[in-house]
């Protein structure tokens, strides 16, 4: 059975849209990503983000040699994907 969640307050009505995430429909939401290397940090662990690919071998480095839980965020255009 599928939970239908109305998000109030949307002020572009045109918009509106049903997006189903873990069987929960969710209607006229914008959802964006977290700094998830900021998450990371937050809870503990190493979190490192990466936004341009002569960083990435240093940073993969970083995370291989750390001892403990560790994140890496990697920002790409998603049309490389």
């Amino acid at each position: 059975m599928k939970t239908k969640m109305y998000i109030p307050n949307i002020p572009d009505t045109s918009k509106k849209r049903i997006v189903v995430v873990g069987g929960v429909e969710k209607f006229a939401t914008d959802l964006h990503n977290p700094d998830f290397a900021e998450f990371a940090n937050g809870c503990g662990a190493l979190g490192i983000k990466v936004t341009k690919i002569e960083d990435l071998g240093k940073a993969m480095k970083r995370v291989l040699d750390y001892n403990g839980t560790a994140l890496l965020e990697i920002i790409t255009d998603v049309s490389l994907v």
